[in-house]
This record gives C-alpha cells, structure tokens and sequence, in this order.
C-alpha cells in the first residue's frame, strides 16, 4: 500500500532523529505502508554530499558545468538538492528540517515548489518548529520520547496551547578565573570594511560599531557576508587583513595574534560538536572553553573543575556534568555549549545560528538564558541569525542588505 495523502511528523529533541529517519525510509514506521522508491531530504544527506565532494572534487548534485557545492550558498545547495531529488521521480519524498539555514527569501521560494509539487509526490514532514509545517499536511503524528501520538488534524495540532517554558538560572553568575585587562570602547569597529571574492563584491562599506556590555543581533539573508564578517572578528579570515578594523582597542594589522584575539572570544556554532570525541564528558566539554581546545588534554585543576560545576550550577544542569555529551539531547547540548563558551568570562560572546535544529520547547529555553546573560551586562553578545528570533531581546540589530553591489549594513535600535 503507498500512501495517498501527506503527513507532518513532529519530532521533539527527545527523539534520536537519525534513528528515526532510517527506520522511516526503510518502511518500520507505517504498518502496512510501501516505502520503495522513497527519498530523503535531510541536512545530515546533504552534508554527506559535501564531504564527498571537499574529499574527492565532485557531487553528484552539483551541475559540473556550474559552481560546486561547496561554492554555493546554504540556499542554493538545498536548491540542487532538491532537484536532485525531484529529477529522481520518487513518489514519497521524505522532508527533514526543509527550512534550516535559509532566509525568508529562500523558504518561500522553496516553499512555493514544494507546494506546486504536492499534486505529483506524497511529502512526509519531519519538523520541530509549529511555524514550519507545510500548508497542505493534512495530519500530524506527535513523535515524543519515542512515543507516537494517534494522528490528528493539522488544526488540531497547530490550536494546542504551547507555553514558554523559561530555564531558571541558579544564583548569581559565576565568578571568572581569568581576568581580561579592562579594554576601552569601541570593542569592535569597522570603518567602510569591503570584501570580494574573485572579484564578486560581498560585503560593501560595513560600519559597525560595538560597545562593551550590548547585545546584538547580526541579521542578513543566506549569502549576506555574515559569516564573513564573524570570520573577520575572530581571526580566520585573511581578507581582514588590510581593512580599517580595531578589535579590543587593536588595529588589525598591528601585530596582535589569532590567539590573543580568540582569548578574549567566547565562540559558539553548531558545528563545533563535529570536533569532540564522543568519549568527551560534559564537565571537560566546559573546561576546555578555558583553553578554546577541542578536547581536554591536561588534567585540570581543583579550581576549573569547580568552576565548570559552578557554571553547571548557574544554568540548571549540574546533574550532566559526568554524562557523556553525545548522549545528551540537542537542547541540553546546546546550554553546555553555553557553559563552555562563557566559562572563561569572555568579554564577548559570538553565538552564531545557535537554534538551527531546536524544538520550540527548546528554543525558548536556550534564548531564556541568552536573554538572561545579556542582562547582566558583564559579556557584549552577538547574536547571528536569518531573522529575528522569537522572544530574542537584543538592544541593537545590524542588518544587512543587498547594495546590488555586496551587503551593506544598517542599524536598527
């Protein structure tokens, strides 16, 4: 039997999403439902696609006559993607996270194909967030700690009440065991910063300023220059080189090292998990933002570990400290992140695209403390993202937008 109507499939964090998704293609989740032919759109696929390609100089979804994968945008990878998988002629198409990583522009441009799509394929719709569920799902099964709800309306579900569940911080924030010499305002400032890429402006005339103890939002579309500009400040990208650009007081240029710039740093994305060892527990994942090493190689002292503990304490999830990190789910994952990236007291704190994958549930916890260190006022945050996120609190936003020649940028307050 296929199936002849399209359904959502609501997963909270408590789930093992792989897990799930490899039973749902190979046909174990619907009784009595033929899964052949099926194919899969998921980020973790995609990714596999990438890493083929950095490793062996092609992919099967890149027009080799055009730009490779690794050249495009977020958007435009998902976009081949996605043709990929329609030029297959599935008759079930399975949709894993379909909005991560784009902007507005690209989920409604995505959205509208999926849509004109949906006379000719059956979707199934793996989501987190209410906001993304497609328009033409008709029902919805509520996945939850592995338990599986019976299906009900689209209505329904979208009518269920769902309250913000706000993560109490314990006391007061931990006191810091490294001490930052006091630095002056500006912390960050770019005087008409450009960038090209073979020629291809990216970002054009950037003037930002920063001050001690704010809290920003850096806003763009897929392709803006944001990560650009995020590479700039921590000292991974040489086009900085050459700009009129003062981090902490510093010219850049004037001899100031990578590292000397990344200590004062705390720096959080998604990708960094990538990195640790899944041995790594969550009280050494939090040490080793002292060091800003991937991985604790040295045994530490009586005073890290406390402090560790302290910060464990102070963001309501002390009882993981000896826990694996891997074993943990996503948005527990993402407050130890937190832990690792503010133990050190940093005097800034970059979190770039920290929600990508979170529930709702989730989310409002995690932006809860991002909220709650802001208003402490003791670490300058700048927070990255597609668009504003909901119940975010920043004081100042920096958005970027197209000149027709490269990213601008202009502040919202």
């Amino acid at each position: 039997m296929l199936l002849n109507r399209h359904i959502g499939l609501h997963l909270s964090n408590n789930t093992d999403k792989n897990t799930f998704l490899y039973n749902l293609h190979l046909g174990r989740f619907f009784e009595n439902v033929t899964m052949d032919n099926s194919s899969v759109y998921s980020n973790t696929i995609l990714n596999e696609y990438l890493d083929s390609e950095a490793r062996l100089g092609w992919s099967q979804l890149a027009n080799p006559r055009e730009k490779q994968l690794l050249q495009m945008s977020s958007g435009q990878q998902k976009w081949a993607f996605i043709n990929h998988l329609i030029n297959q002629k599935s008759p079930i198409i399975i949709l894993d996270d379909l909005f991560a990583n784009l902007d507005i522009l690209n989920q409604k441009l995505i959205l509208d194909e999926i849509i004109r799509l949906s006379n000719e394929i059956i979707f199934i719709q793996i989501f987190e967030r209410k906001k993304h569920l497609l328009p033409f799902v008709v029902d919805v099964i509520i996945i939850e700690n592995d338990k599986i709800s019976k299906p009900i309306s689209k209505k329904e579900f979208l009518d269920s009440v769902r309250k913000p569940k706000v993560i109490q911080t314990i006391g007061d924030m931990p006191i810091s065991i490294k001490h930052f010499y006091e630095l002056e305002n500006p912390l960050i400032l770019f005087k008409n910063v450009s960038v090209k890429y073979e020629e291809r402006p990216i970002v054009t005339d950037i003037n930002w300023k920063v001050d001690k103890g704010e809290f920003w939002q850096l806003v763009g579309p897929n392709g803006s220059g944001k990560s650009t500009i995020i590479t700039m400040i921590i000292g991974e990208n040489p086009k900085a080189y050459g700009q009129d650009i003062t981090l902490f007081g510093r010219k850049k240029g004037t001899g100031e090292t990578v590292w000397q710039i990344k200590n004062k740093i705390g720096y959080f994305t998604t990708n960094m998990v990538l990195g640790f060892s899944k041995r790594e527990t969550v009280e050494n994942m939090v040490i080793s933002g002292l060091n800003d090493s991937v991985g604790l190689y040295i045994k530490p002292t009586d005073l890290q570990i406390k402090t560790a503990h302290d910060w464990l304490v102070f963001l309501g999830i002390a009882q993981y400290s000896k826990s694996n990190f891997n074993s943990l789910q996503i948005g527990i994952q993402r407050i130890v992140l937190v832990a690792r990236a503010m133990i050190k007291q940093p005097p800034m704190l970059i979190l770039d695209e920290p929600t990508i994958g979170l529930d709702d549930e989730n989310i409002d916890k995690f932006v809860s403390i991002i909220n709650k260190i802001a208003a402490l006022k003791a670490t300058t945050i700048i927070y990255v993202s597609h668009q504003k996120e909901d119940g975010l609190q920043p004081q100042k936003i920096l958005k970027l937008y197209d000149t027709g020649a490269g990213y601008s940028g202009k502040v919202i307050e």
